[in-house]
């Protein structure tokens, strides 16, 4: 069974040897929003943004590499966005060019140091594709 859920600094190490693995750094602050996704009692995915005032900058989402290809990733994005907007932030941005997130529908962003942005509340209203729809209940 799937469980996604927020962790807090003093559970950073549950995904510690995941980002190593990836050759993520984590430098985590006191204004760090960290999700994980649990397929069982096994973490196969992590998903950071960082708020700096009325914003987010999105760290990184990974999912492992034997669990790719089934759309977890948008699940797992899903949950941070969501977590985000039920705070108060509403437009997320990341520092990079990114592929996955373009897809997932990421704009170029105006300002030369943070590449990519995304309205949150317009994220969250569009389907996503692996929650089905009503003939999947």
């Amino acid at each position: 069974m799937l469980v996604l859920r927020e962790i807090n600094e003093s559970e950073i190490y549950l995904i510690t040897g995941l980002l190593k693995d990836e050759n993520i750094v984590n430098n985590i602050t006191n204004n760090d929003i960290i999700y994980v996704m649990y397929d069982n009692e096994r973490i196969i995915g992590a998903a950071k943004a960082t708020i700096v005032k009325d914003y987010g900058i999105f760290d990184y989402l990974l999912i492992i590499k034997d669990q790719r290809g089934s759309n977890l990733g948008d699940g797992l994005l899903r949950a941070l966005l969501n977590k985000l907007n039920s705070i108060g932030i509403k437009q997320i941005f990341y520092s990079s060019e990114n592929n996955y997130l373009l897809k997932k529908g990421f704009e170029y962003s105006i300002d030369s140091n943070l590449k990519l942005q995304i309205h949150i509340p317009t994220f969250l209203n569009r389907s996503c594709k692996s929650c089905g729809d009503l003939n999947d209940l």
